[in-house]
């Protein structure tokens, strides 16, 4: 569930169950058409699609863009309101380009949320964040790109680590970017 303040959403988790099975089962089924040399690719539209684009779900996505937009207008200090999602099920949610500055989403499930060209919050608002391996891989990748100059020897071993450069490059766009 989503929660601001004085509003609630409720989210059918039976259907969403369904559907990340029905998603998963795509997915697993193009992996193996993509191995096979001759084979056509199948059409995504369903995989690339998030869950929350689904028409019983369009109340969610609706208000969680309502609550956007007024954070939005809060960070530009208009009497609006900060974005309140502590504990919100955010699977699957379309968080592209969003200014996430300041947003309290502590506790919040992230797993699947397109996060791309966000701002993401780094303040203890972001701790117990639950995510999946598409966001790790994304702010390792975005790590491995700083210039760092420091001094700290165990910042340069992780930076400089197989593993961590291993992380980083299953960032979904590293072919637009460049591997690390």
């Amino acid at each position: 569930m989503i929660f601001d303040y004085d509003w609630k959403l409720e989210v059918n988790y039976e259907e969403l169950a369904e559907l990340e099975e029905e998603n998963a089962r795509l997915m697993e089924e193009e992996r193996k058409n993509r191995n096979k040399k001759s084979a056509q690719p199948m059409h995504l539209s369903k995989i690339s699609q998030p869950l929350y684009h689904r028409e019983d779900l369009k109340m969610q996505k609706e208000r969680l863009q309502e609550i956007l937009e007024s954070h939005k207008k809060w960070l530009r200090g208009k009497d609006e309101k900060k974005a309140n999602l502590r504990w919100g099920d955010l699977g699957y949610a379309d968080l592209k380009d969003a200014d996430l500055k300041d947003a309290d989403l502590r506790y919040a499930d992230l797993r699947g949320a397109d996060l791309d060209y966000s701002s993401f919050p780094l303040w203890c608002g972001s701790f117990d964040i639950i995510v999946d391996e598409r966001l790790i891989r994304q702010l390792c990748y975005h790590i491995a790109k700083l210039k760092y100059v420091g001094n700290d020897s165990d910042i340069k071993t992780l930076l400089e680590s197989d593993v961590f450069k291993s992380v980083a490059n299953k960032f979904h766009r590293v072919k637009e970017c460049e591997s690390v």
